[in-house]
């Protein structure tokens, strides 16, 4: 029977090298191993792959393992080959039962009683356990584990002696790395600056030869320890790369390397790059936007990492009806669409009765043409009263067929004193709705 174990996992925290000559690089995590009790060395523990950054639920086969305690060990590895520091929990592996396990709980040094202790999640078979040891002293002590079946009977009490120790409180006192070949511990160049657990630091290529090398960094402690040796292979050109693809994704939907939306690079790489990304499809709120640029020594970079946009409501702006007085107040034009604000001499359409004798005219009175755009065609008026009244000077109107009057009531004076207007086409006006003419 294949027997197996769900344990909850904390993400390892590694360090990113940034080298000079090379431009900037970004890691991720890619899977990780996990063995018991004996370490097996770095890549030849069971691996897994559907692993991500920050805590991961993993289901671990325990088959071979025999019943009692044991070490688990788990370490995760990141795209650029660099190994974490190797996670330890202990565990204590269970027989199976026959009957049905509705109850497992486990206590240390003294039984508080029957069903009293502290309950662990298990199921029928054997199962691996994570137990708390949070607040215990230091020193021996004995650890207690009993499970109850579905008829109320309890197993016989397993145990099983430990001994816990306190760690040492560990700071990093020196961090050095070398190329290639090893000089010996505390004999490697030591980075310079502030060190930290996640920190940058610019590693001179000074005296290194054209191609491949290889990158070792270490770091000390305050107690003298060292930690593994951590290796990134690098590449040392005799020339700056250049820039010959850029490709972008939004969120966290990257397609693969080479697989992104393109973007067209300037034809002057020394000038800022414009890219017009799509948001077809995004829902309002907060995105992020990843760039990253091929180079002709065949290297993708990645330039921008995650910067984050905002996506909103397109602002809907209701069209309306309007004219247009040209500058030469010479030509009058009717649009429908929501642009009245950028349009200079634009003016409300004449719909109001003017009095001929009280010498009032028309606000465009003066054009000798008016002009009816397309846009009018969305447009349905339902009344075209006094529309061109007073406009004695108006010898054309052009776009007719764009003026639909299927709900207009009211053509009252719509081209009143037009002594000027000699032909007119409105063979295609609906008046059947209209009452007064």
């Amino acid at each position: 029977m294949r027997r197996l174990l769900t344990v909850l996992l904390a993400a390892i925290v590694s360090v990113t090298v940034v080298l000079a000559q090379g431009g900037t690089g970004t890691t991720q995590l890619v899977g990780a191993e996990y063995f018991y009790d004996t370490d097996p060395g770095y890549g030849q523990a069971t691996y897994i792959n559907n692993v991500t950054e920050g805590d991961n639920s993993l289901t671990l086969s325990v088959d071979g393992l025999s019943p009692g305690a044991h070490m688990l060990y788990v370490r995760s590895l990141e795209s650029s080959g660099m190994w974490s520091a190797t996670r330890s929990c202990p565990i204590l592996l269970t027989p199976q039962r026959a009957d049905n396990v509705v109850r497992v709980e486990y206590f240390f040094d003294t039984d508080p009683g029957y069903g009293l202790g502290s309950s662990v999640s298990a199921t029928n078979g054997e199962n691996v356990l994570p137990l708390s040891i949070s607040g215990m002293s230091m020193g021996i002590h004995h650890l207690n584990l009993r499970s109850q079946d579905a008829a109320g009977n309890w197993s016989p009490t397993l145990s099983q002696s430990l001994f816990v120790v306190s760690p040492k409180n560990a700071n990093v006192q020196r961090i050095e790395y070398f190329f290639d070949t090893d000089p010996g511990y505390g004999q490697a160049t030591p980075v310079s600056g502030a060190l930290a657990a996640d920190a940058t630091y610019a590693l001179p290529l000074d005296g290194l030869a054209i191609g491949s090398h290889l990158l070792c960094v270490r770091a000390q402690d305050n107690h003298g320890r060292w930690s593994s040796v951590v290796t990134t292979p690098l590449f040392v050109t005799g020339r700056p790369a250049n820039a010959v693809a850029a490709e972008y994704f939004l969120d966290a939907n990257d397609p693969g390397v080479g697989q992104a939306t393109p973007v067209t690079l300037p034809a002057d790489l020394s000038q800022p790059m414009v890219i017009a990304a799509s948001t077809d499809g995004l829902d309002p709120g907060e995105h992020t936007i990843t760039i990253r640029v091929l180079n002709d020594l065949g290297f993708w970079t990645t330039v921008v990492a995650g910067t984050t946009f905002t996506v909103t409501e397109p602002t809907v702006v209701t069209p309306e009806a309007y004219a247009v007085l040209s500058a030469d107040s010479l030509t009058v034009t009717f649009y429908y669409d929501s642009q009245r604000a950028s349009r200079s001499g634009a003016m409300d359409i004449n719909t109001s009765f003017i009095n001929h004798y009280a010498g009032d005219s028309s606000p465009y009175g003066t054009a000798t043409q008016a002009i009816i755009d397309p846009s009018f065609a969305d447009y349905r008026p339902t009344s075209t009263y006094c529309w061109f009244q007073e406009c004695d000077k108006l010898v054309s109107v052009s776009g007719m067929e764009y003026l639909h009057t299927d709900k207009v009531t009211d053509m009252g004076h719509m081209f009143y004193q037009c002594s000027n207007l000699t032909s007119l086409d409105v063979s295609h006006f609906n008046t059947e709705n209209v009452t007064d003419m």
